[in-house]
């Protein structure tokens, strides 16, 4: 067995990576638009970020 590493390494490699992923996961996938447009046209995905381009 090697020597001890220090285990707040893996600690802050676990927390940096789920942090990490919750901010994709916050930014590409949960959309709420700050600017609601009325349309008649429902033939769009509203999870799709691409639709929301020109408010970024």
């Amino acid at each position: 067995m090697p020597q001890m590493m220090p285990l707040n390494w893996i600690f802050f490699f676990f927390f940096f990576n789920f942090m990490y992923m919750l901010f994709m996961v916050i930014y590409f996938y949960n959309f709420i638009p700050l600017i609601n447009i009325k349309t008649n046209n429902l033939n769009y995905d509203n999870k799709s970020i691409l639709n929301f381009w020109p408010l970024y």
